[in-house]
Parts: C-alpha cells; sequence; structure tokens
C-alpha cells in the first residue's frame, strides 16, 4: 500500500474514533413534561420568521446556484463566500442553518472542514435553470408580503387596506412599488405557469366539461387554458389575460391551434357569451362589491345551463384552516381589501346571480388551486 493510501486510512480512522468520542461525551436529555414550560411548537411559532428570512436571503443570494455550479460536489462556506464575495464567516453560519432545515447537505472533509451540498429538495425547488422552481415565489414573498405583515397593526387598526404612500415618502415607496414592480411580475406570472402546468392536468379534468362547445378563461395562467385545449380538443378556447404579463408570457409560448390569447380589463370590459366559464385566481383579487359585478357580467356571458368554474384556493367551513390560506386572505385583505372564501361562502355568495347545482372538490395536496363549479339556471 502505498504512503499517501495509508495516511488517509489513518486519518479516516482518526475521524471516526473522535465521532465517537464527540457522541460519548454529548448526550441528549429530553426534560421532563412537567419542566416544559412552553411548548416547544410555541418557540417555533416565535422564532418561525428567522428561518423563511435564512431562505429568502439565500434564494436572492443566488446560493443554491452557486453551490450546483461545482457539479454538485460539495463546497466548504470560504468557497462558497469567496465566489459570491460575501463574509466567510458569516457565510458558513448561514449555510448551517440551512443544513439544520435539511435544505442543504452538510459533511466533513478528514481535517473536519464543513462542506456544503445541495439536497434533492432545494435542487428541485430553488435552482433557478428548473422550469418548476419556487424562487420568484420566494422573491415574491421578500418584496410583498415581508413587507406587508410588517404592517399588520396598522391595517388592524384601521380595518382597511394599507395606504398608498406618497411617491416621495422614501420610508414606504419601497414597499407599494415592490407590489407593482415590473421587475417582479413576469418572473412572478412564469413561475406561476410552470407551476400551473404540472397541476392542470387534475384541474381541467376533475369535473366531466365534454358538453361544453366554447370555452372562455379568465386569469394569469394560460397553462391551465393550454391543457384545458389538450384535454378537450373540441372546444374553442379564448384565454383572457388579467395583466401585462400575463398575455406577454402567453404569446412567447407556443400554443394549440384552438386556443385564442386576449387582454381583458375584468372590471370594464365585457365578456363574450360561452358556455364554460372558468375563472382563475380572479374573485380572490378584488373587493366585494366588484366581485358581485364581475359575477353578474359572468352570468350575463354564460349562456341558459352553461357552467361556471371558479379555480381558486378554499378557506374550510370553520374558517380555521388550511394556514396557508388563512394567511393569504389576510394577506389579500391588507393589500387589496379582497378575500379567499369558503364553500359555503361561495354558495350564498353565487345563488343571487342564478347559479345552482353549486360543487367543489378539495385538493388535498395543492397549495394554490380548489375547484368550484356552478350551474347557470335554465
Amino acid at each position: 500500500m502505498d504512503l499517501t493510501r495509508l495516511c488517509m486510512r489513518m486519518l479516516s480512522r482518526v475521524s471516526r474514533t473522535h465521532a465517537i468520542k464527540c457522541f460519548r461525551r454529548h448526550q441528549h436529555v429530553s426534560l421532563p413534561q412537567h419542566a416544559k414550560a412552553v411548548p416547544p411548537k410555541i418557540y417555533d411559532l416565535i422564532t418561525a420568521h428567522r428561518n423563511s428570512q435564512v431562505l429568502m436571503a439565500a434564494c436572492d443570494l443566488k446560493i443554491f446556484d452557486e453551490l450546483e455550479k461545482n457539479r454538485g460536489r460539495p463546497m466548504t462556506a470560504e468557497d462558497v463566500a469567496k465566489r459570491l464575495d460575501l463574509d466567510p464567516d458569516a457565510t458558513e453560519k448561514l449555510l448551517n442553518v440551512l443544513a439544520g432545515m435539511e435544505l442543504l447537505k452538510k459533511h466533513w472533509d478528514i481535517v473536519g472542514t464543513g462542506l456544503f451540498a445541495n439536497t434533492q429538495e432545494s435542487r428541485q425547488c430553488f435552482l433557478t435553470k428548473n422550469k418548476q422552481n419556487v424562487t420568484n415565489y420566494v422573491m415574491e414573498e421578500l418584496n410583498t408580503g415581508v413587507p406587508a405583515f410588517n404592517m399588520i397593526k396598522e391595517t388592524l387598526q384601521s380595518g382597511g387596506r394599507l395606504k398608498q404612500p406618497d411617491e416621495n415618502d422614501e420610508e414606504t415607496h419601497g414597499f407599494i412599488q415592490s407590489n407593482n414592480s415590473p421587475e417582479l411580475e413576469f418572473p412572478i406570472t412564469e413561475a406561476k405557469n410552470a407551476l400551473a402546468e404540472a397541476l392542470a392536468p387534475n384541474l381541467v379534468s376533475a369535473f366531466e366539461l365534454e358538453k361544453h362547445n366554447t370555452c372562455i378563461i379568465i386569469g394569469d395562467c394560460s397553462s391551465i387554458a393550454v391543457e384545458m385545449c389538450h384535454t378537450y380538443p373540441h372546444m374553442n378556447t379564448t384565454f383572457f389575460a388579467i395583466n401585462e404579463a400575463a398575455s406577454e408570457y402567453s404569446l412567447e409560448n407556443k400554443i394549440p391551434d384552438n386556443l385564442v390569447i386576449q387582454s381583458i380589463d375584468v372590471m370594464n370590459d365585457s365578456i363574450p357569451s360561452c358556455d364554460l366559464l372558468v375563472l382563475s385566481h380572479v374573485i380572490r383579487e378584488l373587493d366585494e362589491e366588484n366581485t358581485r359585478n364581475v359575477l353578474t357580467k359572468c352570468a350575463s356571458a354564460l349562456k341558459e345551463g352553461g357552467t361556471l368554474q371558479i379555480l381558486e384556493k378554499m378557506i374550510n367551513d370553520k374558517k380555521d384552516g388550511p394556514l396557508l390560506t388563512l394567511t393569504t386572505d389576510l394577506l389579500l385583505f391588507m393589500l387589496k381589501g379582497s378575500h379567499s372564501y369558503s364553500f359555503d361562502d361561495f354558495r350564498k355568495l353565487l345563488k343571487p346571480h342564478g347559479f345552482s347545482n353549486v360543487q367543489c372538490k378539495i385538493m388535498v395536496d395543492d397549495p394554490f388551486y380548489d375547484i368550484l363549479i356552478a350551474e347557470k339556471k335554465h
């Protein structure tokens, strides 16, 4: 055996021996139940913002992308810091947190230096080269959700949406600008469409829609319209994009022959006649008065016996879950004065507009959509 291999084997043996000794020295002791003054979940809730801020910083700095550039080989914190022009000590602490959150794998070399690599989960979700990555969602939360929830007290005191600041007000101008940032709008639309593309087959086939011949889909995800065309090729489908980014994204991508792309101002434009009308993340963007106005337009556009389909995540009838939908409901109220609805809310909302036979399917593992359909009375 050559000298190099012998040295490596000895160092490896020393490293294992050291690990065993450390394990024996550091014993984990659980407190008895009566000694736990505060339940651990309370501490988790108090400090939950720390984890999300770490993740947001990692995505903003493209740390997951940088680790992957090393062809999947683990990197030291010093190497990562050097590549991204960061402080090495602070970088190591951030990487340790990401490893603790199980978003990075941590190993040690033979001299005890920490080595970091992406997990399979972080590769799937945070590498910007992956079509279905959620990095843009993380950045939207950083630029919109975090500032909004920092002002939650103001909303509770005023009972209304967050105030529009003066253009010259430096303290609040950045917050409002981030909500409407053109730089963010297209990437967010791109991310929504990539995720909706994976979910679309379940969304369009959850209810039998074969009987319909003309379909209008209003929303920000043309992926759903594309899937509708593939599933029901006999159907003439028009996708009305509710914002410029949705329209731009749709036109940049290959679309089926039986799909037409147009833009719409849902508050001011009329909706053409059809026998299937799909609203995808539209109602939740509107306050109560505008919701009623849009539903009146929908009822006028639908032929007798036609179907209205609403694609939105619903709050349960007790209004105590799902938690993500509840926090989204609060965020929508702060930003737009709008709401998320329960199935029972929707039934009551639709009845005055001439809709009946309201049904829904709750998509348990889908964080963005549930499916509700209603029939326009004959």
